[in-house]
Parts: C-alpha cells; structure tokens; sequence
C-alpha cells in the first residue's frame, strides 16, 4: 500500500470581518505490519496566510496599475507644460541627479534616471554659468534663468527653482528643484 496524503479545510461563515479557517494536512501510511500510521496536522494557520498572500498580491497589483496610469499621466503634465524637475541626491563621497523624463527631453538628453553634476551643468552657455555659479545657496529656494545648449545644438531659454532641504535629510536628498523651457 502507498502513502495517501490529503488536505481537508473546513470553513466557518461569513459572520464577520475575519473568517474561521479551519485546516488539516491527514497522511496515512501502510507500515507493512498490517497497520496503518494516521498523522493529523494542523495547517489552518499556513491556509490562513495563504489567503492573505493572495489578497496582498491582488492589492499591490491593482496598486501597481495606479501607479503606473498616474506615472504615464504625470508624463503628459509635464510634457504639456514644457517642464521638468530634479532631486540632488548625495551619499557618501558622490552627489548626482535624479532627472525626470520631462527634464530629459528639454535638455535632449536620453531619458535616464542619475546624472552627475558635471553632466547636468554641460548645456548651460558659458556665458550664463555666472548665473549658476552666483545662485544663493543660503536660502531655501531661488529662481534663476538662464540659456541651454541641447546636443542637437539648438539653445533654449530655462528657467529653474530650486528648494534646499535645510536641517532634515529626506530620502538621501537636500534639494529639488523644477526646470522650464520658456
């Protein structure tokens, strides 16, 4: 004779926020002295996370589409309006840029997520960089305009705000700020 495993569950209404799972794992095994080893198992807690997984994975796939659809909708904003934004993110011995794809597209960067500082002040004519370099760094936010030369060669007028992030680390990061092609 073989091994019969089996699983009986038994479920108790829905009477309230949480129901009662009940669940067993049964096994039954020949001995081959004419006699049979019955082993009960309570697995009404492994069933009972099962459940919950499944409800959490439904969540964050519905959560996931949310995000999805407002990322594409926040992509057409910022398309529309011509504008972009950056967070300067900092770490241990290294500062570089988060850009967005809207920020990408004005400057004719491919679309990519970190650019180091060297890169992201590249397109600003060398005759505006006084205006960057000259950009009050003890205020909590600023405004500055100035001209962008994409690699397509064709020069932009920008205008940028930025807010520092004073006395408080947020995410890794101490400033943001939004760029315009005017």
């Amino acid at each position: 004779m073989q091994d019969v495993p089996s699983a009986f569950a038994l479920f108790a209404g829905d009477f309230c926020v949480t129901d009662l799972v009940l669940a067993w794992k049964i096994h039954a095994h020949c001995t081959g002295l004419g006699s049979i080893l019955v082993t009960v198992q309570d697995i009404s807690e492994l069933e009972q996370l099962r459940y919950t997984l499944t409800d959490t994975e439904a969540v964050l796939h519905d959560t996931r589409r949310e995000l999805q659809e407002q990322t594409e909708v926040f992509g057409t904003m910022e398309s529309m309006a011509r504008t972009g934004y950056w967070r300067r993110i900092r770490d241990e011995g290294e500062s570089v840029l988060l850009w967005s794809p809207g920020l990408c597209d004005i400057a004719g960067f491919e679309r990519q997520e970190w650019i180091g500082t060297e890169r992201a002040l590249s397109g600003v004519l060398p005759e505006d960089r006084h205006v960057i370099a000259s950009a009050p760094t003890d205020e909590p936010a600023g405004d500055v305009e100035y001209r962008w030369r994409r690699p397509d060669g064709e020069v932009r007028w920008m205008r940028s705000r930025t807010r520092r992030c004073r006395g408080r680390r947020r995410a890794g990061g101490d400033g943001s700020g939004a760029g315009r092609d005017r």
